[in-house]
């Protein structure tokens, strides 16, 4: 199945909807303690979180992802996108305060994994990153990993992991389950020393087990979807959507 098809306008109406909500309450997080003007969204899908980021003061974004994406969707200007194949080694030749990725790894090949976070790193020392764990279920989720692994590959490359997001949203039903479990800060060591003492004390210790903060009824509802093959859980993330997207009003 073509990617065209797997994310067409019902998709992103439906990622749209939740992304713009959530990224109003999330990002006001991260602009607490970083200071950004500019920012790359590496699978930006339409734009809308890049959106959000424009209406808290960034002047300055790009929106990566496929050709498929239509350019009359987009929530940013045109001329902010750029088409890139995130599985191969993509480079703009610019570094930005901030570099996203937002439940997109897991829609990548496994073997694209590694070649994804040195696309991350290349742009900037700040990376706000969130992928599928296990069993979370999704569609075209073929690389759902443990946070462990990439915690792991962002280490390898001299990055930490600071987990100042989960702690505060994990209740909040303002923001979509996936960015409010899984959404981590990476930043360079370089940075490490400068942090403020809060921030320092959210850092995750290389090697040290990463704790699943979702609540018991979502851990159960992970466990049943892990074994499927992802084929049955895209069947059933598509009834999802659809049913999403005719009960739910439009978010502007």
């Amino acid at each position: 199945m073509s990617a065209r098809h797997v994310y067409n306008p019902t998709y992103y109406r439906y990622i749209n909807q939740g992304s713009l909500q959530s990224a109003r309450v999330l990002l006001p997080l991260v602009t607490r303690h970083f200071r950004v003007r500019s920012v790359a969204d590496f699978g930006a899908g339409q734009g809308a979180w890049l959106s959000v980021w424009q209406d808290l003061g960034a002047t300055d974004v790009i929106g990566l992802d496929g050709e498929y994406v239509r350019r009359e969707g987009l929530l940013i200007p045109p001329d902010r996108f750029v088409a890139s194949d995130l599985t191969k080694p993509v480079r703009l030749k610019r570094r930005f305060d901030l570099v996203q990725s937002l439940e997109v790894a897991e829609h990548l090949p496994p073997q694209a994994a590694a070649t994804f976070i040195d696309n991350l790193v290349a742009h900037g020392d700040v990376v706000l990153f969130s992928a599928a764990a296990p069993g979370q279920g999704g569609e075209h989720h073929v690389n759902e990993r443990p946070y462990t692994c990439w915690r792991d590959l962002f280490h390898a490359r001299n990055y930490a992991a600071l987990d100042m997001i989960r702690p505060v949203l994990a209740r909040d039903g303002r923001v979509e389950p996936w960015y409010r479990y899984n959404s981590f800060v990476f930043v360079h060591q370089d940075l490490v020393p400068a942090l403020p003492v809060e921030l320092k004390r959210t850092l995750i210790a290389p090697g040290a087990p990463i704790a699943d903060v979702s609540p018991p009824l979502y851990k159960l509802r992970k466990a049943l979807f892990k074994p499927l093959p992802p084929s049955v859980v895209t069947q059933f993330a598509r009834l999802k959507k659809h049913w999403y997207v005719r009960t739910r009003p439009a978010l502007t």
